[in-house]
């Protein structure tokens, strides 16, 4: 069976504490024109999503009127977007899928469903999409389109919504072609939104400027950021600095704005070479969320003291000793695989 996307479970690694990804707002959609383009100030938010690498998937506008929610979404591409909801966390497995796509200015979406990680299904009592549009220029697709927060689907596949609720969602998206078998080149992370009531307007913007200094005399890397909006500094908001790696953005550090909007954190130096850190500040019902990126290379003549084990790492080192235990637990795997392959087979 073709994969659509696979989106892991409880992967949100962009927020900590108990703040969500992201708030939906209200809006009485009288400035939602659904031309299949955003404007600015159409929807009272939007923001960007990226996959754990730290690529760009698609932005996404949205508002909620108490009714129904409207859904902007704009990718990179000309390929088909989907966009997923269920509970707090979810991934594929139980999740209410939003297929689209636009071939020569038609667009197509689809009310689908997954019970495991795999292709989607179609929903037999799908949404009223009667409010639909998209565009395709420049390389670029924007799909908008209402669905409501309460759905009328006996056998529970859709997704429900309630004011004050917080839900998760994940999207994805292909590069190039419309077809919905074919499988995705990006997908966002699993995300937490929360439906604000009408007492919530848009979000104000939050400006932030990370720095780096690097201590070599102790060995430390000293992170500093400075937050402020158009009003002033943002005193005693919590930040989280996150530092980049293969498996995505790793939580190192937190700390709280001063009188003057800066937070700081001082951290150990681990390695030398070049070493992406990120400072977090988490959506508010009042700011947007922010993130700002410092790239650093640490380059230190001496070597960085090594641990002691007071064992035969010491003596032939702990690399050496860590390969030769991994190659042996996977000579362990192939011989065990083999014996029983062999045995089904009757050799």
């Amino acid at each position: 069976m073709t994969v659509i996307w696979a989106v892991p479970l409880n992967a949100e690694t962009n927020s900590f504490g108990d703040s969500p990804f992201v708030y939906l707002y209200y809006s009485d959609f009288s400035t939602i024109e659904q031309d299949g383009v955003i404007s600015d100030g159409e929807y009272p938010d939007k923001i960007e999503l990226y996959d754990i690498s730290g690529t760009f998937v698609n932005e996404l506008a949205w508002a909620h009127n108490n009714t129904a929610i409207a859904i902007a979404i704009k990718i990179n591409g000309t390929g088909w977007i989907g966009i997923g909801f269920g509970p707090e966390g979810i991934g594929m497995a139980g999740s209410n899928i939003i297929m689209t796509a636009v071939a020569s200015n038609q667009v197509t979406i689809n009310d689908m469903y997954s019970l495991k990680q795999g292709k989607p299904k179609i929903d037999e009592n799908e949404y009223d999409f009667s409010r639909v549009n998209g565009s395709e220029s420049s390389g670029k697709t924007t799909i908008e389109f209402i669905i409501p927060m309460q759905s009328d689907d006996e056998d529970g596949k859709d997704h429900n919504w309630e004011i004050n609720g917080t839900y998760g969602f994940f999207t994805a998206m292909r590069n190039a072609g419309d077809n919905f078998g074919f499988q995705h080149h990006s997908h966002s992370e699993s995300l937490s939104v929360k439906i604000l009531d009408t007492s919530f307007s848009s979000p104000e913007e939050v400006h932030q400027n990370l720095g780096t200094d690097i201590d070599t005399d102790n060995r430390q890397v000293i992170l500093t950021t400075h937050l402020s909006t158009v009003d002033g500094d943002l005193t005693d908001f919590l930040i989280g600095f996150y530092k980049k790696t293969i498996f995505g953005k790793v939580l190192i550090a937190t700390g709280l704005t001063n009188s003057e909007g800066v937070a700081e954190a001082t951290l150990p130096i681990e390695k030398t070479g070049e070493i992406t850190y990120i400072s977090l500040f988490p959506a508010t019902e009042f700011l947007k969320r922010n993130e700002d990126v410092s790239i650093i290379t640490i380059n230190i003549s001496e070597d960085i003291t090594e641990t002691e084990y007071d064992d035969l790492r010491d003596l032939i080192g702990a690399r050496f000793v860590r390969s030769f235990m991994l190659t042996g637990f996977y000579m362990i795997i192939i011989i065990l695989l083999y014996v029983y392959i062999t045995s089904m087979l009757g050799w």
